[in-house]
């Protein structure tokens, strides 16, 4: 019984960290998205590359959906030890 809460403990503890390198990709997709055209009147011109735009979007709700498994594995490992 041991060794399974350990390796629940080990599976949410690598979705936590899988989450926060795809938090990372998810800001530079996105920061890559964003390209500086031109500059008038004081203002910046961008464009906007939806491709990175929605691969950081993907991104981002991968980690979501990891985070919340890890939760639930947390919590249920949590309540059998009671």
């Amino acid at each position: 019984m041991r060794s399974r809460h350990r390796v629940r403990t080990l599976v949410a503890l690598g979705q936590v960290i899988a989450a926060l390198v795809l938090g990372g990709l998810a800001w530079w997709c996105w920061h890559r998205g964003i390209v500086p055209t031109t500059v008038r009147r004081g203002v910046a011109l961008n464009r906007i590359e939806g491709r990175w735009w929605a691969a950081a979007v993907g991104a981002v709700t991968l980690a979501a959906i990891l985070l919340l498994d890890a939760g639930r594995r947390i919590m249920v490992a949590a309540s059998r030890r009671q």
